[in-house]
């Protein structure tokens, strides 16, 4: 893992067009939702989750995610992934990519864009608050 990098680096770009030759993204614990979640959002891929930290979009029925257990070693982790992958059939994929795809261009980009007005949006929608 390289970090931050330059946008155009070597790095930027490997790992781009990694990202792009997968339909899965393993994205694995971190503190709270991990950013390799928004970026498999970004490039319309599956997040699948290894954590047993709930995610804000797992109850919406706009975003596609996948959650693994938590293993004790790498080994499992990768047996598990191998076994939902062999699950998975390829337009399922790509539906389910586009889907998460939508969902980065409605929600979470307006997030990024502006959290107070897409707070107060949520709220809205919701019945929570009125305008």
């Amino acid at each position: 893992w390289h970090g931050p990098t330059p946008v155009g680096s070597p790095e930027h770009w490997d790992y781009t067009f990694k990202m792009l030759e997968c339909g899965f993204a393993l994205c694995s614990r971190g503190m709270g939702t991990t950013a390799r979640f928004f970026e498999a959002c970004y490039f319309g891929r599956v997040p699948v989750v290894v954590d047993d930290v709930e995610l804000f979009c797992e109850e919406r029925q706009d975003c596609f995610v996948i959650r693994l257990p938590i293993a004790r070693s790498l080994e499992r982790i990768a047996e598990n992934f191998m076994g939902l992958k062999q699950s998975f059939g390829l337009e399922a994929v790509v539906h389910h990519g586009q889907r998460n795809r939508r969902f980065w261009d409605e929600q979470i980009l307006p997030y990024f864009q502006d959290p107070t007005k897409w707070m107060i949006d949520q709220l809205v929608s919701r019945g929570t608050i009125t305008e």
